[in-house]
């Protein structure tokens, strides 16, 4: 019946083409749920449900990697050990974290009026940086006031790599070639060094 309408013979095709793709995405929903097969603004749409911490300018696999072990690194945030992880091997070549820490325990209940004053909770950070960009350490500042904790405070040491070493000169003049004539002045000739 449906084979001898001509109408429903045109209709149904282009139905077909406006309705694949929504088929599509319900038969690989599965994978837009997982960072690692998803496309790259679905995987940022996770990391909003997951709350992921991640900068605007991370490249695809930082992207994935980052929401993918989102959960995990949660349990962590806040401490050294998820700083480290997190800024090493991707921002920084290595990290050093000074956390002096500290804890006050008493076995009896006492007067919190008693207590002995409290240092403010400082941590010093050295960070030793893949490249001399300028951009590099304004955005390791911003990555590490984002990761640790509000109430501490921080200072931020950069360590820059050692400038390139610039192309050895040849400081021995070349052989000439074959059959030239090699100008020499009076002055080298005269010159005890000259060869």
């Amino acid at each position: 019946m449906y084979a001898e309408d001509a109408f429903l013979q045109r209709m149904l095709p282009a139905l077909d083409e406006v309705l694949a793709p929504i088929v599509s995405v319900l038969d690989c929903f599965y994978a837009y749920l997982d960072p690692q097969t998803a496309p790259p603004d679905m995987v940022r749409y996770l990391g909003s449900w997951l709350l992921a911490f991640y900068p605007m300018e991370a490249n695809e696999d930082t992207l994935r990697f980052l929401v993918s072990t989102a959960v995990a690194r949660a349990r962590w945030r806040g401490t050294a050990e998820a700083l480290r992880e997190y800024l090493v091997p991707r921002e920084v070549r290595a990290v050093t974290i000074d956390d002096p820490g500290g804890t006050y325990v008493s076995a009896y209940a006492t007067d919190p009026e008693q207590w002995p004053p409290t240092p403010e909770p400082r941590v010093t950070i050295t960070c030793e940086l893949w490249t001399n960009e300028p951009v590099a350490s304004a955005r390791i500042d911003r990555l590490v006031r984002v990761l640790i904790p509000a109430h501490v405070y921080y200072e931020l040491r950069v360590v820059h790599p050692p400038p390139a070493d610039p192309e050895p000169v040849d400081v021995h003049p070349q052989e000439p070639p074959p059959g030239a004539t090699l100008a020499v002045s009076d002055a080298q000739m005269a010159d005890p060094g000259f060869p």
